[in-house]
């Protein structure tokens, strides 16, 4: 498995579920557990965890967002 992260960016209109993670580890968890979900957001703050769906080539990556989130792509 490899991980992809980018700190201070997250990925918009992709989100598939979105809960609370006590950590970003258990949030890439979560993910990897959902067969559809590719990428997570993460946000260190409030620790809210949104799953991913896959990207297409029409996504926005905003990659200078707020510093507590996080992207991370998810390889299996």
């Amino acid at each position: 498995m490899e991980f992809k992260t980018q700190k201070g960016s997250r990925l918009y209109n992709h989100v598939i579920l979105t809960q609370k993670s006590k950590s970003v580890s258990s949030c890439v968890m979560k993910c990897v557990q959902l067969n559809n979900c590719k990428s997570v957001n993460y946000n260190t703050v409030n620790k809210n965890c949104e799953l991913n769906r896959p990207m297409t080539y029409l996504a926005h990556v905003q990659w200078y967002g707020p510093s507590e989130d996080i992207y991370i792509k998810v390889k299996l």
